[in-house]
């Protein structure tokens, strides 16, 4: 008799270009049947719809390994909100009897050297998608190691950890931070059998939606993704230092641009 976890799903997000499809070819066993997940080299997104690659793992558990469309994508048809109601739909019907979630793989470029504000406004959407219950199964995993200089992708690392503007709020809470590398399959597997090793859990936009009845554009991971209109800066705060001692400017856009 199959037990509650003889399914476990791993969803893949991020924005556009960032590298899930290439994580997700490089996670699956050889021989997988991969459903047209082709790898993309431009702004928009090549992943239109949620697409799951499955396979039964040797101890009978089946892994369900989901591709999902990139958020920041430059066409208008494919609105940040839109990509959110297509994963919500998604984990609503994973998650509701249930809790076959076992990860979040959420993907950034260290290669980027500034954090927007559409970024900024992604990580809370993605912090309140999941809620405190289900931080602990997130995996932050940066990319593109190969486009930076070990110094200054261990700098942007450090910058990303230690800066509530960006990843340290979801780390303090639980989720953690690895490295997948384009000329180290293995470091996928190893993020995929780490959270292959995890409890399932329910993430908040699930229980909003089944339990409050609300519709995924009343959920509070919806509503962070709306653009609020921000304060102006006065010239003298738009030059910050962070911990390490590296300039970095806040400009009026509300960009991170670093300078190293």
């Amino acid at each position: 008799m199959w037990s509650p976890m003889a399914n476990k799903t791993i969803v893949v997000m991020g924005p556009t270009g960032v590298g899930k499809s290439s994580f997700i070819l490089d996670s699956v066993p050889p021989g997988t049947r991969v459903p047209n997940i082709r790898i993309g080299h431009s702004l928009t997104s090549n992943t239109r719809d949620v697409k799951v690659v499955e396979w039964v793992n040797q101890d009978g558990t089946t892994i369900k390994l989901v591709d999902t469309p990139g958020f920041d994508d430059t066409r208008p048809e494919c609105p940040d909100r839109g990509v959110l109601a297509k994963i919500a739909r998604f984990l609503k019907k994973t998650c509701s009897k249930t809790p076959q979630l076992v990860g979040l793989v959420y993907l950034h470029r260290i290669s980027d050297n500034r954090v927007g504000a559409t970024s900024r406004r992604i990580v809370d959407m993605l912090r309140k998608l999941c809620g405190m219950d289900s931080l602990k199964n997130v995996v932050i995993v940066t990319t593109m190691w190969d486009e930076v200089t070990q110094e200054e992708g261990e700098q942007r690392e450090i910058e990303l950890q230690s800066e509530t503007d960006f990843f340290k709020t979801l780390l303090d809470q639980g989720a953690t931070m690895r490295r997948h590398t384009k000329e180290d399959r293995q470091s996928a597997l190893n993020i995929l059998n780490y959270v292959l090793g995890k409890q399932g859990t329910t993430p908040e936009i699930v229980r909003e939606m089944v339990n409050e009845k609300k519709t995924v554009e009343r959920t509070t991971a919806a509503e962070a993704l709306d653009v609020k209109r921000e304060p102006a800066l006065d010239i003298a705060d738009l030059l910050l230092h962070d911990p390490i001692g590296k300039r970095r400017i806040k400009c009026h856009s509300g960009e991170v641009a670093f300078i190293f």
